[in-house]
């Protein structure tokens, strides 16, 4: 049962540094790379893009609508899903973003694998989670007792097999914390794309056990890879 909505997406978000934190690196380390046209897949609510690049031409792509959230006047938004329009985008001149949105892509890898080869940018950049520590622990244990979720793990050979090679990478965390662990389970949950009552349960009884208060950190990667 997927829980992936605007509001549940803007609950995790609101109890973490995480998407303020990318932003920041993007505009400040990695902005060299966002000086062309962006094509942000899965961009959700368009805040990093917002406060990431607001001067750079950008294409915000998500099934979701979040008409509600302020973009740049600079970007577009583009309500749908991204295999029906990749396209659109054949041979892109600018960089593609995917900000922790393969995690809903990868069940259609041949299809990601293809669409990524149309679009054939130079510059490619990903934001993926680390998963070592409590996270690592949590993800273990769900792909082992938790069948029917989505957890974001790494896509072995991705995005090297669409012959792009990596340049540069950024490690950082991010930290969500809640007030109790009954609250720390529904966004423990989000992160595996679950809103399964049952699997609720579950997993506070596995946060509890497992941490000493409702707060656990995410380490992340930001990748940049060129076209080889």
């Amino acid at each position: 049962m997927q829980i992936l909505t605007e509001n549940s997406l803007q609950t995790f978000k609101s109890n973490t540094n995480e998407n303020k934190t990318i932003a920041n690196i993007l505009c400040s380390r990695l902005k060299k790379y966002l000086d062309r046209k962006i094509l942000d897949i899965g961009a959700g609510a368009g805040d990093i893009a917002f406060f990431a690049f607001p001067e750079t031409e950008a294409i915000l792509i998500d099934i979701l609508e979040f008409r509600n959230y302020p973009i740049s006047n600079r970007h577009k938004r583009i309500k749908a899903d991204f295999f029906d329009v990749a396209h659109q985008f054949k041979n892109f001149s600018g960089t593609i973003l995917l900000s922790h949105s393969i995690q809903y892509l990868d069940n259609r890898y041949d299809d990601l694998i293809a669409a990524i080869n149309l679009i054939n940018s130079k510059t490619l950049i990903t934001v993926t989670n680390i998963n070592t520590g409590f996270l690592g622990v949590f993800i273990d244990w769900v792909l082992k007792n938790l069948p029917d979720t989505n957890p974001e793990v790494s896509l072995q050979g991705f995005p090297e097999c669409c012959n792009y090679s990596k340049i540069e990478n950024v490690v950082f965390s991010a930290h969500v914390s809640e007030n109790s662990f009954k609250q720390l389970a529904k966004l423990a949950a989000y992160l595996i794309d679950t809103s399964n009552p049952v699997y609720l349960d579950k997993i506070e009884c596995f946060i509890r056990h497992n941490l000493q208060s409702p707060s656990f950190e995410i380490m992340q990667s930001i990748d940049v890879y060129k076209k080889e």
